[in-house]
């Protein structure tokens, strides 16, 4: 399941660049899944495995202003790793008040780095 905070794409809708990446990704997976022992632990067949794409259609739709495609992606997984709904009233005030929340997180748990390091 694909949850695109651009909206969902129809195929005749798909840019190069799509078209090139689902190409590359159902090629790649299996052989991923095959050499770290998934498909074998998992009882899956390689040669019947395939990968499809469903784009899912109740997604919140960034806002575009503020450059925060990569919060979506962060709210996407949080939630969904959770089994958290991914509805939101208000999508682009959610985003941003998510990256305040990560903002103080990752302050609060900082490793300070000395002067001087190259790190």
């Amino acid at each position: 399941m694909l949850y695109d905070s651009l909206g969902s794409k129809k195929d005749k809708d798909l840019s190069h660049w799509d078209r090139n990446f689902r190409q590359i990704f159902q090629a790649h997976l299996p052989i991923y899944l095959i050499k770290s022992e998934v498909m074998a632990r998992r009882n899956m067949d390689p040669n019947t495995y395939h990968v499809s794409f469903m784009y899912e259609t109740n997604v919140p739709r960034q806002g575009g202003l503020y450059g925060d495609c990569g919060i979506w992606v962060t709210i996407f997984l949080n939630r969904l790793s959770q089994n958290k709904p991914l509805s939101f009233r208000k999508p682009v005030q959610a985003a941003l008040a998510y990256c305040e929340h990560l903002a103080e997180f990752y302050w609060k748990y900082k490793i300070p780095v000395p002067k001087g390091s190259t790190q």
